[in-house]
């Protein structure tokens, strides 16, 4: 949104409204927080690049080295119904800031013959990022539906996983399978 330092409403919300026969009424509801405190996320970035030509441009090769450190990432965070906001409903924030490291590499061939020509070309992509801080007081920040976290340390968006190994495949397994998980059954997963 453009308007970050204010609160959104969203209007088309039913509410039950009365004692007797709670009948619905049309409403609206608070679906994200301003924050007078935002500002703008900065980035500063560092870049080598180097391009390549040999054999008259029959062979052509351009690398890319960068940095990129972001400072106050922007992140919509969210909020509990039960703050007001109904469902989905989230106040942005400067939430920390990261740092993204990569390489991107590629490299074609042409061969021309006459009317027939061919061109082959080889793409490398590496990017690496990593939350170098984190500006609230949780060092967990939920992203992706609930799916995903953002942590200092850790890559942006990483999964964080149940340990497991593998599936109940016997009965044998399943069966000292109970005697930890009671309701254990085969085709679930051995959480260890």
């Amino acid at each position: 949104s453009d308007y970050l330092f204010a609160a959104l409403i969203a209007s088309g919300r039913n509410y039950s409204l009365g004692t007797s026969d709670q009948s619905a009424a049309l409403g609206a509801d608070q679906t994200g927080f301003a924050n007078d405190n935002v500002k703008w996320e900065t980035s500063l970035s560092k870049n080598f690049g180097l391009d390549l030509r040999f054999f008259n441009g029959a062979l052509t090769f351009t690398g890319d080295v960068y940095i990129d450190n972001k400072k106050d990432m922007l992140f919509p965070v969210a909020l509990p119904p039960s703050a007001g906001t109904g469902l989905n409903g989230s106040v942005t924030m400067n939430i920390g800031n990261m740092t993204n490291k990569g390489i991107e590499l590629t490299s074609t061939y042409i061969l021309s013959r006459g009317d027939f020509s061919l061109s082959i070309t080889g793409i490398f992509m590496k990017n690496v990022n990593e939350v170098t801080q984190t500006n609230l007081e949780s060092s967990v920040i939920w992203g992706g539906g609930g799916t995903t976290v953002i942590k200092q340390g850790y890559p942006i968006g990483t999964f964080f996983l149940i340990p497991h190994d593998g599936l109940i495949t016997t009965i044998e397994e399943e069966v000292e399978y109970k005697k930890i998980i009671p309701g254990g059954q085969l085709g679930d997963i051995k959480y260890i």
